[in-house]
């Protein structure tokens, strides 16, 4: 009986970094990219939150054949938010946020906790600069606080979770080597 030894061959070692780079790599290829250099952060946001539509719609208050309707309720400019301002913070808060939250320290609170740092990151939400909101209507304050919590977190999140998945890598690496080397495992 020939005792089968438990150390892994070299190229039983670059095998299964291969299978594990390319696992990364289908994770990695599965979030949405980054922003190109071709299109700004502000026709990012507004392609994905075009504004809503105007109110009240064309043609309200007017009766089936076009005579005016009596007794139609008219409407102030102030009472209704302004649909311009709202698309404008959402825009605004999205490209603040690209440049005010701290990606690299949502990197290494994600590579640090793990998935305690993904949690984090999605549930902290981030307030905005009270000075960027100087003179605005409330509809804008509105529209940018609500747009910059909600961009942040994502962004906190996202971060959190690339900074996880590579100290899973470097972790499944550093034992694979390690058993590799030395052919067992022990614990400090």
């Amino acid at each position: 009986m020939s005792q089968q030894s438990s150390r892994m061959s070299l190229g039983e070692v670059l095998r299964f970094l291969g299978t594990c780079s390319l696992a990364v790599a289908v994770v990695c290829a599965t979030f949405p990219a980054q922003a190109r250099a071709d299109v700004t952060t502000s026709e990012m946001y507004a392609q994905a939150y075009p504004p809503p539509p105007s109110y009240p719609p064309p043609g309200y208050g007017q009766a089936q054949y076009g005579a005016p309707q009596y007794g139609a309720p008219q409407y102030a400019p102030a009472a209704m938010p302004n649909p311009a301002d709202v698309a404008t913070a959402g825009a605004d808060a999205f490209a603040d946020v690209q440049m005010q939250i701290n990606s690299v320290l949502w990197f290494f609170i994600g590579f640090i906790l793990s998935w305690v740092g993904i949690i984090l990151g999605y549930v902290i939400t981030p307030s905005p600069d009270g000075a960027r909101m100087i003179g605005k209507s409330s509809a804008y304050v509105a529209a940018y606080t609500e747009a910059y919590g909600s961009a942040g977190r994502s962004r906190q999140g996202t971060w959190a979770l690339y900074g996880a998945i590579t100290s899973c890598v470097l972790w499944i690496v550093y034992w694979v080597l390690w058993i590799g080397v030395f052919g067992y495992a022990f614990w400090f």
